[in-house]
């Protein structure tokens, strides 16, 4: 339900535009997406386990807006997941967590759940806070995560909000504490591989983040540790020395 006397007078459209969204609407501007139909089919299961959905994945879903002269774009039902295997949801406790799905053939809980459980301050992986399994297809699974934002969402501003996050992806020497204390996390695991301890990095593969990687290939093995460092200097560079060049802090 929209709190009409929380929104800005800007919020409350016009009758003509009122009409056209209405129009929109029944045309099926907002419908659910196929992607936004299966996540809606877990609805039942997702809230035994604790974790509910917007209301948007609701059977009962009506766009709150309909019947009233309130824009869209100020409803949160109006707001799609264009994520294929990740949706947003909250805990039992009202915390906003992110739930993935993923098939078990996959490394990515294990080498997640791995990491979980290093507990070190200087661990900036992101926690894993619940594993189960899709009812409805034993070959996949569903993985509960903290709800984070983009690293880069608000934009740097100042030179200090670089070097903080500089130093938490390296972990130098720590700096002296911020006006508001930021933690920088490194996510999704889903093309990754875990080492036994002495074995060899070497893969193969030329699918990753970073296409600039010069060593990635399906046939000749490279250094995976080697590649990712390359990848994370390339954040750096793309984010901060290119963007400097034409926008200087």
């Amino acid at each position: 339900m929209n709190n009409r006397n929380r929104l800005p007078s800007y919020a409350f459209m016009s009758p003509e535009e009122t009409q056209r969204q209405v129009e929109m609407t029944e045309q099926g501007t907002y419908d659910l997406t196929p992607f936004e139909k299966m996540w809606r089919s877990k609805q039942t299961h997702l809230n035994q386990r604790g974790y509910s959905l917007r209301p948007r994945y609701s059977m009962e879903w009506k766009p709150s807006w309909m019947g009233t002269n309130i824009d869209p774009l100020y409803c949160e039902d109006s707001i799609m997941s264009m994520k294929l295997n990740v949706i947003d949801a909250k805990d039992s406790s009202g915390k906003l967590v992110a739930i993935k799905r993923l098939q078990n053939k996959s490394q990515e809980i294990e080498i997640a759940q791995f990491l979980t459980s290093l507990k070190h301050p200087h661990n900036h992986c992101v926690s894993v806070i619940d594993v189960f399994p899709d009812p409805d297809d034993p070959a996949w699974s569903f993985m509960v995560m903290p709800y984070l934002r983009s690293f880069d969402n608000p934009e740097f501003e100042l030179i200090g909000e670089v070097v903080e996050f500089v130093r938490q992806m390296l972990e130098l020497k720590p700096l002296r504490r911020m006006d508001v204390e930021i933690k920088y996390y490194y996510v999704d695991f889903g093309l990754s591989a875990r080492f036994s301890p002495g074995a060899s990095s070497l893969v193969v593969g030329n699918i990753g983040r970073d296409a600039e990687v010069p060593e990635r290939s399906r046939t000749v093995p490279y250094d995976a540790y080697k590649a990712d460092i390359h990848a994370l200097g390339n954040v750096f560079y793309k984010e901060f020395q290119l963007v400097s060049a034409t926008h200087p802090f």
